[in-house]
């Protein structure tokens, strides 16, 4: 059991990485038209906003936060980073292409954003200050109610009223009118992975997957779906994080995997993906799902276009 930070922030970049991941899973199948017109609709209703906007956003919830802290009779500084909302810039990294695969693998054990650098609480100090009750005192004001993040609660919905003054702060700045956690929005970006998913297991995909295992076999890997090679490196990344120690008594920036089976993991990761990248192209597979996802996305447009509009109309000013 933990303390949520930043609930919005996880649910935003969530929702922008999932539909990020899938527009960029095939590439263009033809010359002028839109490779994937159902993620048009939801670039168009979840706008991310810039750095410097999400910079503004991030001071005006930190001041928030602090008005709050200070009114239940405890000290809190505005952090100028207080954490994980800046986003990449979508145009300069595509973690489904073959130039991102071919020098940073899947970025499992790679690191292709780079080094964020250590964040540098301002509050530290006076965290350090109190007795464990009064901390635990602080962590309930700032936090609210204790959430489980384990993976085990998938349902229900982020209730800013009970998430201390992080959720007041989040709610005065943002309001509940993102886009993010619309049913209506989450339906058509859910009705984007079905189409995903479906169109990978149409008969003309399927058979460039065959292909794709072929030569997956002869480069040395023994695989059969596209989802293999990034999960075993994806366990071998787990497997270097569970021999360490809790962390319990150590400086958490102090901790990483061993440097040498880390640098024989990136290795192995950066080989392994330069030939998924090599077989999807050889194989036809990239080309085949392209013209499958956009096919089926053009057919869902064209059944629900009143619907998309009528989103795009609702957050067009927000």
């Amino acid at each position: 059991m933990t303390h949520a930070r930043a609930p919005f922030v996880r649910a935003a970049v969530g929702a922008f990485a999932a539909a990020f991941l899938l527009a960029g899973c095939a590439s263009q199948p033809g010359e002028g038209v839109s490779a994937h017109p159902l993620q048009d609709y939801l670039d168009r209703i979840q706008v991310m906003p810039s750095e410097d906007e999400q910079r503004e956003t991030n001071a005006e919830i930190e001041e928030v936060t602090a008005r709050c802290m200070t009114e239940l009779g405890f000290e809190y500084q505005p952090s100028a980073d207080s954490g994980g909302f800046i986003v990449a810039d979508a145009g300069q990294l595509d973690p489904t292409s073959p130039e991102f695969m071919r020098t940073y693998g899947y970025g499992v054990s790679t690191n292709p954003w780079g080094d964020p650098g250590e964040y540098e609480d301002p509050n530290q100090e006076y965290r350090d200050s109190l007795s464990d009750s009064q901390l635990d005192a602080y962590q309930d004001a700032l936090y609210g109610d204790p959430v489980d993040v384990d993976g085990s609660d998938t349902g229900g919905t982020w209730d800013w009223t009970k998430s201390g003054c992080s959720g007041r702060a989040f709610h005065e700045v943002l309001g509940d009118d993102s886009g993010f956690d619309d049913p209506e929005v989450t339906a058509v970006a859910q009705a984007q992975s079905t189409i995903q998913t479906e169109a990978a297991e149409s008969p003309a995909v399927k058979e460039t997957l065959a292909t794709w295992a072929d030569c997956m076999g002869s480069a040395g890997y023994d695989v059969k779906t596209k989802d293999e090679p990034r999960a075993a490196i994806q366990s071998e990344m787990d497997a270097l994080w569970a021999e360490l120690p809790d962390g319990s008594t150590e400086d958490p920036a102090s901790i990483a995997p061993d440097p040498t089976k880390l640098s024989d993991l990136q290795a192995k990761e950066v080989a392994t993906a330069t030939a998924d990248a090599d077989c999807s192209e050889q194989s036809g597979y990239d080309t085949a799902l392209a013209e499958e996802v956009q096919q089926r996305e053009a057919a869902y447009v064209a059944e629900h276009r009143d619907e998309l509009e009528a989103l795009v109309a609702r957050y067009a000013d927000k």
